[in-house]
């Protein structure tokens, strides 16, 4: 990750602008340690990875905006990530966008 994307950095986990957003706001989470996916992180990394998501759900409230996300894991993964976008709050059909767009790549 260049660090001129980095956001924060957590003990566990580190917030990133998205090299190639898929969407206009897209950032990503991401574990520090190297981990296929984060249900193989420890009960501790996952209480940080709730107060990065939580910190990001009120950062898109305050701005009338819903968060989405999603982790993509892959067979030959090494490295989790977790997808975050946001979309205006105009219901499910942006949602629907974002998703049908997903499982088009």
């Amino acid at each position: 990750m260049e660090s001129h994307l980095i956001i924060s950095i957590g003990e566990n986990y580190y917030l990133a602008l998205a090299k190639g957003p898929l969407v206009d706001d897209h950032v990503l989470i991401i574990p520090v340690e190297h981990m296929p996916s984060t249900l193989s992180m420890s009960s501790e990394s996952e209480i940080e990875l709730s107060r990065f998501q939580n910190s990001l759900k009120s950062y898109c409230k305050s701005q009338e905006k819903e968060v989405i996300f999603f982790e993509w894991v892959s067979v030959r993964g090494t490295h989790a990530n977790i997808q975050v976008e946001f979309s205006v709050d105009s219901g499910n059909s942006q949602k629907d966008m974002i998703f049908t767009f997903h499982l088009m790549i």
